[in-house]
């Protein structure tokens, strides 16, 4: 997900032999990617624990509490990784555009960099949980507080939405239950939604891909009100909101390599302004749940932040401490895929050890369910995501493509 760079004359990075051609790496933005995942680990890490403050608690066991109650916050990991898609998306289509190349060539990507990895992992995970619930600990997985279901739960509709990423809004047309394998995969069904679009974008106004974009984050509130008026459900869906979360990720791509000085202030101006989005939506037909509202102000500083920071982006890039999450954001599609099986074994069974503490899972639940979560992904990287690279295809002039890459999230 990314690349990029800085407007001619200014910072000339990653050019060769000096050029005047632009350089459109974002060198920092697996860091940004990594931050998010490691978020989504640690929240689903602590989703068993269910702590109260008690009455006369000293203040290191205050301390305690809080720091576990400030974990339930890091699902905003989920909007930030949102926020990058957009920005890498419009990357892509950006590279796709300049290399001549059309819109086939981005959905084959899309679907070789997506799909295999994810059921490969969607049958790991069936014959984990089914052995796991058979023979080893019944309920361990699937009666945890994160939902994870029983392969044998789901009809053959379920099924098909999952198996396709069209589970958030396939019941529009089957009817039933939305059911996920592993509850995460919401946030990739939204990917793909937002996949579908942009592709759309890239086939029918490659040389207007900003524009087009505009036209569709402007019809979005459009298409929300006309369903509100006419009682359609659109939940599960991208008009339901989350399109405008991608969008901020393209504000902030044509910030960084397309807009003059006029543009970079209106950008910001814009970010600034849409953080008040859920006051404008009073009656919640752009964002209609708290989270979703609560979610929106995290991705709007998340844009504003990565606007802010582009300029000193290879400065950044050569900051040890960043490492770390650079490499998490590297993998970081095998950890979303991954975590949850790990996260949920390891949560629920020290809760039911007797490990339900504050501090015992701010220090032995968090930190476990970190590593090993790290070190199982990371063997699912190398032994699976990497085969899936399109970087192994054909890498694009210049640009470190999120069609390489994903996030997402989950998330």
């Amino acid at each position: 997900m990314q690349g990029h760079r800085t407007e001619s004359g200014d910072h000339s990075e990653d050019t060769v032999a000096e050029t005047p051609e632009r350089s459109f790496r974002y060198q920092t933005l697996d860091a940004w990617r990594g931050l998010a995942c490691v978020l989504i680990v640690v929240f689903h890490s602590t989703m068993h624990v269910n702590s109260v403050p008690e009455r006369g608690a000293s203040w290191w066991d205050k301390l305690g509490f809080a720091l576990v109650t400030a974990t339930k916050h890091l699902n905003v990991g989920v909007p930030i990784f949102f926020v990058i898609s957009g920005y890498c998306i419009m990357a892509t289509l950006d590279s796709r555009r300049r290399n001549g190349e059309g819109a086939g060539v981005y959905f084959r990507r899309r679907f070789r960099r997506i799909y295999p990895p994810y059921w490969i992992a969607l049958a790991v995970s069936s014959i984990v949980i089914w052995l796991v619930e058979r023979f080893f600990w019944p309920g361990l997985l699937t009666r945890g507080a994160f939902e994870i279901n029983s392969p044998t739960r789901l009809n053959l509709f379920e099924w098909l939405g999952n198996l396709t990423l069209t589970e958030s809004w396939r019941f529009h047309l089957t009817g039933g239950e939305v059911r996920y394998l592993a509850g995460h995969a919401w946030t990739l069904c939204f990917e793909e939604q937002f996949y579908a679009i942009a592709g759309f974008i890239l086939l029918v106004a490659p040389r207007r891909m900003f524009l087009a974009a505009t036209l569709v984050t402007v019809t979005i509130p459009l298409l929300s009100y006309g369903a509100y008026l006419s009682g359609l459900n659109l939940e599960g869906t991208v008009v339901g909101g989350e399109w405008l979360f991608f969008a901020a990720g393209i504000v902030v791509y044509h910030r960084a390599h397309y807009a003059g000085r006029v543009g970079r202030v209106i950008s910001f101006a814009l970010l600034a302004l849409a953080i008040f989005l859920p006051v404008f939506d009073s009656r919640h037909l752009l964002l209609a749940s708290d989270n979703l509202r609560s979610n929106w102000v995290f991705a709007t500083l998340s844009a504003f932040l990565l606007a802010t920071l582009f300029r000193h982006d290879r400065q950044m890039s050569r900051w040890r401490i960043l490492r770390p999450f650079s490499y998490c954001g590297r993998i970081c599609y095998s950890l979303y895929l991954i975590h949850p099986l790990v996260t949920t074994a390891i949560g629920h069974a020290f809760h039911q050890w007797g490990l339900r503490g504050n501090w015992q899972t701010i220090l032995v639940t968090v930190p476990v369910s970190l590593a090993v979560s790290l070190v199982v992904s990371a063997a699912f990287f190398e032994l699976i995501e990497r085969h899936f690279l399109n970087s192994r295809i054909s890498p694009p002039n210049n640009v470190w493509s999120d069609s390489e890459r994903p996030q997402t999230s989950t998330l």
